[in-house]
């Protein structure tokens, strides 16, 4: 022991000698062990004090107070201790708001299952009646098929639970001023979350209408009550905004997605229903998957299984759909969409809008044939449910966050928002442009789909995310030639060459940089999305260098044309050769029954546009390999449940070869015998491609899997050099006897150059 502890011991004064660290008396200081424990210091007049005798442990004074070791250590001390009790408060505030919100969940719960309200037990009540109505209540209304199944913290996709798991991490520096009492929660909620908006999260009355105002929705609030009564009235529940926050990343503000609603509620799946084995289910649900979800990969099949009964309905419907072709559907099938519509219906009318919901209609307007209202329909409900502000927001997170790929499984909501607003902007323009309507919600080009690349990078993006990127970008290019508020006749010559170079331009730029995308992670040149764009660009030069017809009308208009709107024209006409070739024995072939709705319905319009092209500019192309080739397509034709179009598709072929515009070949009796059949909704047996006879190959691009639409020479005719643009409607006069063809060969051509839809 220490000479000033025995002066301690021993009643000696500690202000006799410098060598003590304080000049307090003994007795009013206690001894070392005890500060450290905080507790009081018995018998410290008269060491070793009670403790330290009962412990048996050494009975010290060599501390000193720490206030009284010099200004700066006490200043430090205060600001540590102030710290400490700031943390504290923060602490309990956050603890209380996260209460707080439970119990408001608590509320609405009881409230969507059958009006019980919550009231806090006292000391020694009973407990309250919502434990019941929580393990009762199957989520309001819910089907009694398919009961609600508990919530699932572990899935934040799928999940109807409080706001508290995406609540706002307290910031340290946020201080609680004295006094304010802990169990306000209306305080202590709007420190924790001061721009908490949340929809369905708890009271909104407070809303600042300034706030609403300046982000350019006034009504939001006002509306969104509205949709609150209108669905708790239906027995649903509110719905919510996920939060996309943690305390590994910091905080990310409000996912973007609003939800509303729950379609599960009063519906169940087909399984679950009895009319189909679990067995029988997930074989089709897997053949979907593997044929049928490449074309429009809106899901993700590592996660996306069997969740949503209105998507495993239009599911099991596409997939029964190809199996069955051209004939009649079955009961199933039947049963399967009008189930499927009945789901859809009801969101006309409600407020209802989750994303499943919206991947579910997107899919049905694929491949359903009332594919413009529905797809309208449901870009209604993308937007009104902010999906257009996932991709921005993935940017912000990957460029803000300084840990952006901490707790992914919280932006895999955004992730498939952001996948279902790119295949729905890809529905919207292929809707358009098929039908020369306006794209939905305008706005500048290339702004629906910015950072759309910068999805391909995120760790919960899959391969087949690139197709929707690559069909985005793709249709964006031919956003600059479509002009659906006005008439080619409105727009100047000059002008249209512009669009028409700028999209050529832009389009083979466009192939190149695919191209090298996946040569670089390791594609073969067999894979269905490399062969794909070709396809794509086929389809794409096809309908929009069309354009360059206008004024044409026999073959003698033809020559009226500039060599840059004729090398456009044996583009178009070489990528529908291409098409054709591709889809009857070529790269195309291959799943082509599970092609979506525009997918049938285009190649038939291909077929008759390629007829048309070939009565005026026979010398460009191989008359017998595009006849057979489309005989090679109607032998497929009883495969597709394209059914109606294929008599049109007959009829056509069949006045062309009256007409001798194309001759016969070898399998015309067979081809006119299958496009019978599938008219009558009859399958026949396909020839096997080694039965073929000799000289049906496919054409000579088909074997590099490339078109041709990026070779813009025309061989085989002789163009004039000189030419006069002057007119655009050229005179009788011009019409020479030997130059002239009859264009009313087919009176079911009215329309020479439709906007025929695309794949």
């Amino acid at each position: 022991m220490s000479s000033s502890s025995n002066k301690r011991q021993h009643g000696e004064s500690p202000s006799s000698g410098s060598e003590t660290r304080a000049d307090v008396p003994v007795r009013d200081r206690a001894c070392d062990a005890c500060r450290r424990m905080k507790i009081k210091c018995t018998d410290k007049e008269n060491p070793p004090c009670k403790r330290c005798r009962t412990m048996k442990i050494e009975c010290r004074f060599d501390m000193g107070p720490a206030a009284r070791n010099g200004f700066e250590d006490s200043e430090v001390f205060v600001k540590a201790t102030r710290t400490r009790l700031d943390s504290l408060e923060g602490q309990v505030g956050g603890i209380t708001a996260k209460l707080d919100e439970i119990s408001s969940f608590l509320r609405r719960m009881a409230a969507a299952s059958g009006g019980v309200q919550l009231e806090t037990p006292t000391s020694g009540s009973e407990p309250s009646p919502t434990t019941s109505a929580w393990q009762g209540a199957g989520g309001g209304g819910t089907s009694p098929m398919r009961p609600q199944p508990r919530p699932d913290p572990a899935d934040p996709k799928h999940m109807l639970t409080p706001d508290i798991l995406y609540a706002d991490p307290l910031d340290s520096s946020t201080t609680i001023p004295w006094g304010t009492p802990l169990a306000g929660s209306n305080v202590l909620s709007s420190i924790a979350h001061p721009h908490d908006n949340a929809i369905g999260g708890g009271d909104e009355d407070d809303d600042d209408p300034l706030e609403s105002a300046m982000r350019n929705e006034p009504f939001s609030l006002l509306t969104r009550k509205e949709e609150e009564r209108r669905l708790r009235d239906e027995g649903l529940p509110v719905g919510k905004r996920r939060r996309i926050d943690s305390d590994m990343v910091g905080d990310w503000g409000r996912s973007p997605i609003r939800e509303k609603g729950d379609a599960l509620a009063g519906f169940a799946d087909p399984v679950t229903l009895g009319w189909c084995s679990e067995a029988d289910g997930r074989e089709l649900f897997d053949a979907f998957f593997k044929h049928a979800h490449p074309f429009l990969p809106i899901l993700d099949a590592s996660v996306d299984t069997w969740e949503d009964p209105f998507c495993i309905t239009v599911i099991l419907w596409v997939a029964l759909r190809a199996r069955s072709g051209c004939r009649p559907a079955s009961e199933l099938t039947t049963k399967l969409k009008e189930h499927a519509e009945a789901m859809g219906k009801l969101t006309l009318f409600s407020p209802i809008a989750t994303l499943e919901t919206v991947q579910a209609l997107v899919l049905l307007s694929s491949w359903d044939e009332h594919s413009w209202r529905i797809c309208c329909h449901a870009m209604a409900m993308a937007v009104d449910m902010r999906l257009f502000r996932c991709l921005p927001y993935l940017h912000k997170i990957r460029t803000a966050a300084q840990q952006p790929h901490s707790m992914l499984e919280r932006q895999r909501p955004l992730v498939a928002g952001a996948r279902t607003w790119l295949a729905l902007v890809k529905q919207t323009f292929e809707m358009s442009f098929n039908h020369a309507l306006p794209v939905q919600f305008s706005c500048p080009p290339n702004e629906r789909s910015a950072y759309a690349r910068e999805l391909l990078d995120h760790p919960l993006a899959n391969l087949h995310d690139s197709r929707l990127v690559v069909s985005v970008e793709l249709l964006e290019c031919r956003e600059t030639a479509f002009w659906p508020y006005q008439s080619v006749v409105n727009q100047s010559a000059e002008h249209v060459d512009e669009q028409l170079r700028k999209f050529n331009r832009e389009t083979n730029q466009w192939q190149e940089h695919w191209h090298k995308h996946y040569r670089t992670i390791g594609l073969p040149s067999d894979h269905f999305l490399v062969k794909e764009i070709a396809s794509q660009k086929a389809y794409a030069v096809l309908y929009t260098n069309s354009v360059a017809w206008y004024g044409v009308h026999n073959r003698s208009d033809v020559l009226r044309l500039s060599p840059e709107r004729r090398q456009w024209l044996g583009a178009a006409m070489r990528s529908a050769a291409f098409l054709i070739s591709s889809l009857g024995s070529g790269p195309q072939e291959k799943d082509s029954e599970f092609g979506n709705h525009n997918f049938h319905v285009g190649i038939v319009a291909v077929a008759r546009y390629l007829l048309r092209m070939v009565e005026l500019l026979p010398e460009v192309c191989d008359r017998y390999t595009i006849s057979l080739d489309i005989d090679k397509l109607l032998l497929k034709m009883p495969y597709y449940p394209a059914h109606p179009f294929t008599p049109l598709l007959t009829s056509t072929l069949a006045r062309a070869r009256e007409r001798n515009v194309i001759p016969y070949t070898s399998i015309s009796d067979e081809a006119a015998r299958a496009g019978v059949a599938a008219s009558k909704g009859e399958n026949v047996r396909e020839p096997e491609v080694d039965s073929l006879p000799l000289g049906l190959d496919p054409l000579p691009w088909t074997q590099n899997e490339e078109a041709p639409a990026a070779d813009i020479n025309l061989v085989g005719v002789s163009w004039p050099i000189d030419f006069n643009l002057a007119s655009w409607f050229p005179t009788d006069d011009l019409n020479n006897g030997h130059l002239q063809v009859d264009g009313s060969f087919n009176t079911d051509m009215s329309s020479w150059f439709p906007i025929a839809p695309q794949a």
